[in-house]
């Protein structure tokens, strides 16, 4: 584990505060010692937000979830290996374009968050494709045949059961 994210101190140190800091300061009774670190790592998210640009652009509903988005990723990014999936999920979920720069180590992972996203879209024929791709990696079994067979029978064109494009 220490070999996959050995690159990654910062978001060690919040993971470590979440699971150990945390649960340990409210078993003993420090309360206000665990909302100040909830409210360092709110606050640093916060601030990245605001650099990222969160609040440029887009109307105000929108920027209220850009906000959301930054203080809950300081959370969520810090979870090993899977953090940046979960921050993709929770930004799709919220109707937020992904900017996951996230190894493909679990690329079932990818799919499934494409599909929630391609849901949220409502491009069904997408997230169909994107679930059974995200089955066929988690489950080991072939991708590209049940894909094509989705996108011939989505398109009407059989060709592309042989990988070829409609041609409008």
């Amino acid at each position: 584990m220490k070999w996959f994210t050995m690159f990654t101190n910062a978001l060690n140190a919040y993971w470590n505060m979440m699971t150990a800091d945390l649960p340990r300061a409210v078993k003993s009774g420090q309360i206000m010692h665990a909302l100040g670190d909830v409210t360092a790592m709110s606050l640093s998210g916060v601030g990245i937000a605001l650099v990222a640009g969160a609040l440029h652009g887009g109307d105000d509903e929108r920027k209220k979830k850009r906000m959301a988005v930054g203080i809950l990723s300081q959370y969520t990014d810090s979870i090993p290996l899977l953090g940046a999936y979960v921050t993709a999920l929770l930004e799709t979920s919220m109707g937020l374009p992904t900017y996951g720069g996230a190894i493909e180590i679990f690329p079932a992972a990818k799919s499934f968050t494409t599909a929630v996203s391609a849901t949220a879209k409502e491009d069904y024929e997408k997230a169909v494709e994107n679930v059974i791709e995200g089955l066929g990696y988690a489950l080991g079994l072939p991708v590209p045949g049940p894909r094509r067979i989705i996108r011939a029978v989505g398109q009407k064109y059989f060709g592309a059961l042989l990988g070829w494009t409609k041609e409008e």
